[in-house]
């Protein structure tokens, strides 16, 4: 009995590593789908969309046509982002705050055109939006998806 006693610390420290090895695995696959299931929010509306959105109502002439489009596109980051809601609670009414913000702003700016506040607003809680996502997300690594997209 004490000959096997090396082998059975052997045999339950393997499987102690296993298991751990096991969690690890499971935690970076979890991490991937998280990945995968937000790439599209990332790349096709806040790199894309919005701000292709912001730039045109910035620069437009018919300011009500104009507020229409971009809160359009702002309704439709709301429906895609619901995925935050279930998975990053905290993430999803930080991003729901600036979208309100950036709602106020633009019916503000109805009422009161060419207005300097309205896209200085804008832009805090655009960057709110970003700082967010790149900074609040649990391991997710957003910000290397970024950095090969731009090369």
């Amino acid at each position: 009995m004490i000959d096997k006693l090396p082998e059975q610390l052997i045999s339950i420290m393997a499987l102690l590593v296993s298991f751990y090895s096991f969690l690890l695995v499971e935690r970076r696959n979890k991490t991937n789908q998280e990945i995968e299931m937000s790439r599209p929010i990332y790349a096709d509306h806040l790199t894309n969309k919005l701000p292709r959105a912001f730039e045109e109502y910035r620069n437009a002439k018919n300011t009500l046509r104009a507020n229409q489009i971009f809160s359009s596109h702002l309704r439709q980051f709301r429906i895609d982002i619901q995925y935050f809601q279930y998975a990053h609670p905290h993430i999803h009414r930080k991003i729901l705050h600036s979208l309100s913000k950036i709602d106020f702003a633009i019916s503000h700016s109805t009422m009161h055109p060419n207005s300097p506040v309205t896209n200085t607003e804008i832009n805090k809680a655009f960057k709110k939006i970003y700082t967010t996502l790149l900074h609040d997300l649990p391991n997710d690594h957003i910000d290397t998806i970024f950095n090969r997209k731009s090369r």
